[in-house]
């Protein structure tokens, strides 16, 4: 059941009307309108629940329908009664957490009221747009005490639509979509076991896991990069410049191209050339190279060459005036109602586990209890995150799948060995040599594994906390909102191990050189969390108990374990991003095991 506030303080996106909408609702307006050369940019506002004007209960909708199903069957065949197949089928659905359930609800105006000033100047006006350095910043004592923040309403009408009539522009928002529910998991397994004897058995088998409905933060007020004008989307009239400029085949290539360079490969692209056309911006039949040689110091060409969509977007987004689109305001932001972003909590994220395991197992043989397994396995998905996760919104919020790929926890390859080994002789520590050699107890765990994802940041638009900037695809604004936009990787290198020059990389420049930003359309994929491999590890412990029995009432136990066994140093894995020195890509700088410790313990039994 969703939360309930006893005097309705939660607050939720509303519509023109004052009704709630939904991401998937108010995504699929803007885009149908998009491909149609039009624009769905509709008032938006926030109310308290009970202001909302369909009225709801909650503010999503409660989940009744938690069905848990679940079967498994074994069969023992008749002509082998050492082996059994087992295989089995279960649905569970995870828990909503309550960090989002509460703080969802804060984060947008309607209790609180957050205002922000994303470009001060030093004439004292707050601007939502331009080119601020130092001859034009604000400072503090020069040009004044206070930055010129807008001011917030001690009151808040209801509903609450920022920017509109005397209403000040909202700085950012995080509401629950009114679909929110938790996931779901289906679970399959199959698995066959043999009993060799009463002492060894060896189990084979495969688990497969499929998450439904996983929590993913969207973006409303992305870029609506599919917009159709002269008959071509924006994506592809971008990918083209993108192309000619050379930032599809490297980052170094990208960063080397000129206006003068990019222009005398690239035609003129129908969207510019229609999008622009009118304003006064450029000249009929050349609003592409206006574009890209940037008369006006808008930064455009800056904006190109580092993947910069948002800004470049909502630097043009002006509704018909000079420099800019000459289509309506396309977007909250350039519409003066939202400074940033709308990040939504929904369920529109799945992903699922595969997994292959071989286990062997001895029972007291000899002396020796032992099991060893081995998991192959496979964690794809669109992202699962914690639900504590703030900032984060999806690499293409009109396409989820754009960044589904590899998990976080995805290992390829994970092995785990314990081992006890009991002294069979003199058990009974009759005499001297009997006390001497018995009662010894020795146990080993050893844990192996391959590399995980290693995340490559763009830091498109900022960057930072973590996260790569979130531009790449006018999803974010790279400052109050990121995204896991991965780097892309024109020549596949996953391996990774510690050299001598103290990166994963044994020629950490040639690698770089073969990295980029994803590009709008161009790629199709973001590699989920990582096409880079960490490093492997592995780590061995020990432990050594020796029993001696003094009489038949009275025993000690000494004991020695020992962590890190072999003090092997196994390094965190480094940061990588598009930022680095070419030099320095992939650089070791943490260790990431404890060293070898040892704990030793006597005990006296009476």
């Amino acid at each position: 059941m969703p939360p309930k506030e006893e005097s309705g303080k939660r607050v939720m996106f509303v519509g023109p009307t004052g009704a709630e909408m939904s991401a998937e609702s108010y995504l699929a307006q803007r885009k149908s309108a998009a491909l149609a050369g039009n624009v769905y940019n509709p008032q938006i506002g926030f109310a308290l629940i009970g202001n909302v004007s369909n009225h709801p209960k909650y503010e999503f909708d409660p989940f009744y329908h938690a069905f848990n199903p679940r079967i498994a069957v074994a069969w023992s065949p008749s002509f082998n009664k050492d082996t059994v197949i087992r295989g089995g089928y279960g649905r569970i659905y995870g828990r909503v957490n309550g960090v989002g359930l509460v703080l969802g609800p804060l984060l947008s105006p309607g209790l609180i009221q957050p205002v922000k000033c994303l470009f001060v100047f030093s004439n004292g006006t707050c601007g939502t747009g331009g080119s601020i350095d130092a001859t034009n910043a604000f400072r503090i004592g020069t040009n004044g005490t206070t930055a010129p923040l807008p001011s917030a309403s001690q009151t808040l009408p209801q509903p609450f639509f920022p920017g509109i009539g005397v209403n000040v522009e909202a700085a950012t928002a995080s509401p629950t979509d009114p679909k929110f529910r938790p996931n779901s998991v289906d679970s399959f397994d199959l698995t066959i076991q043999h009993q060799f004897s009463r002492k060894i058995s060896v189990e084979v088998g495969g688990i497969s896991r499929w998450v439904h409905n996983e929590l993913l933060s969207e973006n409303l007020n992305t870029v609506p990069y599919m917009m159709t004008l002269g008959g071509q989307q924006f994506q592809t009239a971008y990918a083209n410049v993108e192309k000619a400029m050379g930032c599809t085949t490297s980052i170094v290539a990208c960063n080397a191209a000129t206006p003068a360079s990019t222009l005398a490969k690239l035609a003129s692209q129908p969207f510019f050339e229609t999008a622009l056309a009118g304003t006064g911006y450029c000249t009929p039949g050349n609003c592409t190279a206006t574009l890209i040689n940037d008369p006006t110091n808008l930064g455009t060409f800056g904006m190109l060459q580092s993947q910069s969509v948002w800004s470049l977007w909502t630097t043009l987004d002006k509704g018909g005036a000079a420099p800019g689109f000459n289509f309506p305001v396309s977007t909250m932001t350039g519409a003066g109602q939202i400074a940033s972003n709308i990040a939504m909590t929904t369920s529109l994220g799945h992903g699922n586990y595969n997994g292959a395991f071989f286990t062997l197992k001895f029972n007291d043989w000899n002396g020796v209890t032992l099991q060893n397994n081995l998991t192959l396995s496979r964690n794809l998905g669109t992202g699962g995150v914690v639900q504590a996760t703030s900032k984060q919104a999806s690499v293409d919020s009109f396409n989820s799948d754009l960044q589904y790929g590899t998990q976080p926890s995805d290992r390829k390859f994970v092995n785990t060995t314990f081992l006890v080994y009991q002294v069979p002789f003199y058990q009974g520590q009759q005499g001297l040599l009997g006390r001497v050699l018995g009662g010894w107890t020795t146990s080993f765990v050893f844990a192996a594994g391959s590399g995980a994802p290693l995340f490559c940041n763009t830091t498109t638009g900022g960057g930072g906390n973590g996260y790569s900037g979130g531009q790449e695809f006018g999803s974010a604004d790279g400052n109050d909102l990121f995204t896991d936009a991965n780097c892309v990787q024109t020549v596949k290198n996953t391996s990774a191990s510690v050299n001598s020059n103290g990166t994963i990389f044994g020629d950490p420049t040639s690698v770089f050189n073969t990295i980029r930003p994803l590009i709008l359309g161009f790629d199709k994929r973001s590699g989920g969390y990582g096409t880079f491999r960490g490093l492997p590890y592995w780590n061995l412990n020990m432990g050594i108990k020796k029993n001696i029995r003094v009489t038949e009432r009275i025993s000690a136990e000494a004991s020695l374990s020992v962590n890190n066994i072999l003090n092997h140093n196994q390094l965190l894995d480094p940061t990588l991003s598009v930022t680095s020195p070419a030099s320095q890509f992939g650089l070791l700088s943490e260790e990431g095991t404890t060293p070898r410790t040892m704990e030793m313990g006597v005990r006296v039994v009476f």
